[in-house]
């Protein structure tokens, strides 16, 4: 079997559809030597950085970086000239079909919460994703709630959609730099817009005065959208306590020194097609506070301490009993990161991806 993979999101910003390829695909390529996989990118260079060199994949370049370009010219072609039997792809197909296809769809958030979208994004890839879902030989999301919303939003029958979620690896932090951390701090990691509701654990940084016991609030993340209530907020506080709220965009290494010794991961999102940090953080085995919305719900059985992100004095409340180690003796973090690494592993994954790969082609035949 000749394999196609757009690996696109690998020639721009870290994503999450970025972890998610590589992810799959280290684990498939490893355990599947009889599949060949074809890996498209415009740098090639970085691709073989990404996934280094194997008997089983080929690394193809594209010839252009626009996007249009790319689905009505590139990708055709290269399905033909390859004779792939599959082409897989994360949200949207190319514009001519050349051979069996796969999309991953990892929410349709912009039409749950069209508040956080512009109208020309929800306009445009309503259309797409619809078509997508619609054209594609296998359908696949991860997580229950993108697969409900699916299935509600575009008319398409669950059992059509399959469920392949993200997975976890743990990053290795030296012991010795971990505990040269001196600084106590509580951490979040996220592009910062609207949805991902830093207000409100900024708000319950300073109205619970965390800094006043020695805690920092470390925000580890790009700015994606304008957040202008975020700001206002910031420009009515006293430098004693903006100087304890610290933004960064931080170095693979320096967010895994981050999420290995951070005092309380904080996850106060409002909608999440997944949710990847706080797994992160409990696979460090680091206490974590999670949102009790769309996707995330899906952690509760993980052990995690689940709150409402829209209740302010919920999360104080939360936060306060963490830090103050009046909840600590009742949770197992060891249990946590177990849970985990056994639910969202690659291994897994990949099993569940080539069994669905399987079924289709038994039915085709």
């Amino acid at each position: 079997m000749k394999l196609f993979v757009d690996c696109h999101v690998f020639d721009g910003i870290p994503q999450g559809s970025r972890t998610y390829i590589k992810g799959l695909y280290l684990e498939l390529i490893k355990v599947r030597k009889d599949i060949c996989f074809y890996l498209a990118a415009y740098d090639v260079d970085n691709l073989k950085n990404e996934f280094g060199e194997s008997s089983n994949v080929t690394f193809v370049k594209y010839r252009f970086r626009n996007k249009i370009l790319r689905l009505s010219i590139d990708i055709p072609w290269l399905i033909v000239k390859y004779k792939c039997d599959y082409a897989h792809f994360q949200y949207m197909l190319p514009l001519f079909k050349k051979c069996k296809e796969i999309v991953t769809i990892h929410d349709v958030l912009f039409l749950d919460y069209p508040q956080y979208f512009s109208w020309k994004y929800k306009f445009l890839y309503n259309i797409l994703f619809r078509h997508a879902a619609c054209r594609s030989d296998i359908l696949l999301t991860v997580s229950k709630y993108s697969k409900n919303r699916i299935a509600h939003f575009y008319k398409i029958k669950e059992e059509r959609i399959y469920i392949v979620p993200n997975a976890v690896v743990p990053r290795n932090m030296p012991i010795a730099q971990v505990n040269s951390v001196k600084e106590k701090f509580i951490l979040y990691v996220s592009r910062i817009e609207e949805r991902k509701n830093h207000l409100l654990l900024v708000r319950a940084y300073v109205e619970g005065e965390f800094w006043k016991l020695g805690y920092k609030l470390v925000l580890a993340g790009r700015a994606a959208s304008k957040t202008p209530n975020l700001y206002k907020y910031l420009d009515t506080l006293k430098k004693e306590v903006l100087l304890n709220i610290i933004f960064c965009t931080p170095s693979e290494d320096e967010l895994t020194l981050l999420l290995s010794s951070c005092s309380l991961f904080v996850y106060p999102s409002l909608a999440e097609g997944f949710g990847i940090p706080p797994l992160e953080a409990g696979v460090m085995g680091r206490p974590v506070l999670c949102a009790c919305t769309t996707s995330m719900l899906d952690f509760e059985n993980l052990g995690f301490t689940m709150f409402n992100p829209y209740d302010i004095d919920a999360l104080k409340k939360e936060m306060l009993a963490k830090l103050g180690g009046d909840r600590d003796s009742g949770i197992d973090l060891d249990s946590i990161k177990n849970n985990i690494l056994r639910i969202y592993n690659w291994t897994k994954m990949a099993g569940y991806f080539i069994e669905i790969l399987e079924n289709n082609e038994n039915r085709s035949n």
